[in-house]
């Protein structure tokens, strides 16, 4: 993603299909300098909404214990929680998307 005025990358958004367990990960990643302006959430739900115009079965949202931004990131999204499992040593929450 970039800043629409000055083309500057601040960071991205995106999905990674699993054919075989048939799911996608939707992840994001912003510039601590522009955490707080809504960039993740507008982006999250416009990717969550072109995946379902696609057809995509199901979604996931992957996001460590420690990172309260993207947890109500989840939350806003309605996200689901499923389960917690460790993951190089950090706690790690998986979402469902409906």
């Amino acid at each position: 993603m970039v800043l629409r005025e000055s083309l500057v990358p601040i960071g991205w958004v995106g999905l990674k299909y699993h054919p075989m367990e048939q799911y996608a990960d939707l992840s994001f990643r912003f510039l601590e300098s522009q955490w707080g302006q809504g960039y993740a959430l507008e982006s999250a739900l416009a990717c969550q909404n072109w995946a379902r115009e696609r057809g995509v079965p199901n979604l996931v949202l992957r996001i460590r214990e420690d990172h309260q931004r993207s947890l109500n990131i989840a939350r806003k999204m309605k996200a689901q929680f499923k389960y917690a499992y460790k993951e190089s040593g950090k706690k790690v929450h998986l979402f469902t998307l409906s």
